[in-house]
């Protein structure tokens, strides 16, 4: 009715979106709204940075083949260093890894790797250390003369939901960001959520390039990376944020990585080019955002 429609106006008015005007028409005046050219801008930015390439599902080569793909690897290795010890090293990073024997002995666990070429087995061995990593940093490992031996703790994780432990995984992991590779400034709580909420633009969506995401993101989480309106001319104009090669980093390391590793989002190639998917543990979590 008339009165829930000026209504509606006013409160679009008074958030700068559009204003009510009047044109005559045929001799008779009509009230005519009208989108303010900011807001417009905007828009169409919104628009146009909506993810265009088409990803064949069918064609995309998964990370890993299940959505807990990762807390499942970790749980086989934990149940693997029960069975029988496992070996790790340091190295010259003072970084743990899996020496060659458990490395090899874990391959024949963890399937649908490809260990025929150099970059295969180096992608598995890397994809190892974040595992060791991660048990290490959940306190369900300890190391004891370069072997790995569970915790009593794991037993009890063990037995957690996936989603339990998948969500566990990631809270953890996020808690404590490697501050010396990213300013304090940066690793924030407040901007691990901005880029949390900006995987609502993924619900209802199938695989997308995750360049193509990235390039519509708008979430400020840097000094450079807040909307505003400036005065262009006469005009005034949102300014869209930018961001930093260090920011870029940060949210291709919690959105690909660290999200990935927590079920929440699904990762893969498409065509050589890094894409993404939010799972449905992802949309349960963030699609209100």
């Amino acid at each position: 009715n008339q009165e829930d429609f000026e209504k509606s106006i006013i409160e679009l008015e008074f958030n700068l979106i559009c204003c009510l005007s009047y044109e005559k028409k045929n001799g008779q005046w009509e009230e005519v709204i009208s989108i303010y050219d900011e807001w417009r801008h905007y828009l169409e930015f919104i628009e146009n940075s909506i993810p265009k390439t088409h990803v064949n599902s069918l064609e995309v080569k998964r990370t890993r083949p299940e959505d807990f793909s990762f807390v499942l690897d970790m749980s086989t290795i934990l149940i693997e260093s029960s069975l029988a010890p496992l070996n790790v090293e340091l190295d010259q990073h003072e970084n743990w890894f899996f020496s060659l024997d458990s490395a090899q002995r874990l391959s024949s666990k963890l399937k649908d790797f490809n260990l025929q070429t150099e970059e295969g087995i180096h992608a598995f061995n890397l994809y190892l250390t974040n595992i060791l990593k991660r048990l290490i940093r959940l306190k369900l490992c300890n190391i004891c003369s370069g072997k790995l031996e569970a915790t009593q703790e794991s037993k009890s994780w063990l037995e957690l939901p996936i989603q339990t432990r998948a969500i566990n995984t990631y809270k953890t992991t996020i808690s404590k960001l490697d501050v010396n590779h990213f300013s304090p400034a940066l690793c924030t709580e407040r901007n691990i959520h901005e880029i949390e909420k900006s995987l609502g633009r993924l619900i209802d969506t199938e695989w997308v390039i995750l360049s193509e995401f990235l390039d519509g993101f708008i979430a400020p989480i840097g000094q450079s990376s807040k909307m505003s309106l400036e005065k262009v001319g006469r005009k005034w104009r949102y300014t869209l944020p930018t961001y930093s090669l260090q920011e870029k980093e940060l949210m291709h390391l919690i959105i690909f990585d660290y999200l990935f590793e927590g079920g929440i989002i699904a990762t893969g190639f498409f065509k050589g080019e890094s894409c993404i998917k939010i799972t449905p543990l992802g949309a349960s979590m963030f699609g209100q955002s």
